[in-house]
């Protein structure tokens, strides 16, 4: 585990793109991405790069299903900060494609999308969100998140007291990536990102830390000071 500590969000979200540009080599390529706040820096930064976006196919970890202009839209976010910072003829492939939702089509997107992941290129490496009760992309605690046994990049889940159903990439997809890299900001991610840290104490098995205690390939902790600093103190 390589743990790399930054003095703001905005260092952490610099760091995060030289690691998404290092792996761009001219050829066609996949990068799972996450959703939420934390990497807006993040999607901003990337947008001002120098890429060959045609060759760059981003996968979101997980998904809202609502409509692409809802406030809840992970997709929408990424295509606001961008997608439309971008010129037209040099859009990444973004996958699941939202542009297409409609609620009563749910099982032909994420049949699609799994039929198209399988025909990409092999995922070089993830970038995922950290919450603050140990969730990472929508796998959740207390949820039936497939494990080894599934099969399908992406399955449906349902989280409490919420009015739509997510899609959320699955622990076996995220478990066979190479290299997986946390982006964890705020104060509100001390407690999990010390359960983390510190893995062989920690009683919380949250779905972060299955990830991570599965995980065989190379794994980073990009984190500010802010989340860092219950650990210093400890």
């Amino acid at each position: 585990m390589n743990i790399q500590i930054y003095n703001s969000l905005q260092e952490l979200s610099q760091a995060a793109v030289e690691m998404f540009l290092s792996e761009i080599n001219g050829s066609s390529i996949s990068i799972v991405v996450p959703g939420g706040t934390t990497p807006r820096y993040f999607f901003q930064f990337l947008s001002k790069s120098l890429v060959d976006w045609k060759k760059v196919t981003i996968i979101l970890s997980d998904e809202r299903m609502v409509p692409v202009n809802h406030r809840a839209s992970n997709y929408a976010m990424i295509k606001k900060i961008l997608i439309e910072e971008l010129d037209d003829d040099k859009h990444p492939q973004v996958l699941p494609d939202m542009e297409k939702f409609r609620s009563e089509n749910f099982e032909n997107i994420i049949r699609k999308t799994n039929i198209l992941l399988k025909e990409k290129t092999t995922v070089s490496q993830a970038f995922l969100g950290l919450g603050s009760d140990g969730h990472t992309a929508s796998l959740f605690p207390g949820k039936n998140n497939p494990s080894g046994s599934n099969k399908s990049p992406y399955f449906f889940t349902k989280i409490d007291g919420e009015p739509f159903q997510r899609m959320s990439l699955s622990m076996a997809f995220l478990q066979q990536i190479p290299k997986l890299t946390f982006l964890v900001s705020g104060k509100s991610k001390q407690e999990v990102l010390k359960t983390i840290i510190d893995s062989k104490k920690s009683k919380l098995k949250s779905p972060a830390l299955r990830l991570i205690n599965n995980f065989k390939g190379r794994l980073y902790i990009l984190c500010d000071q802010e989340s860092y600093l219950q650990i210093v103190n400890a």
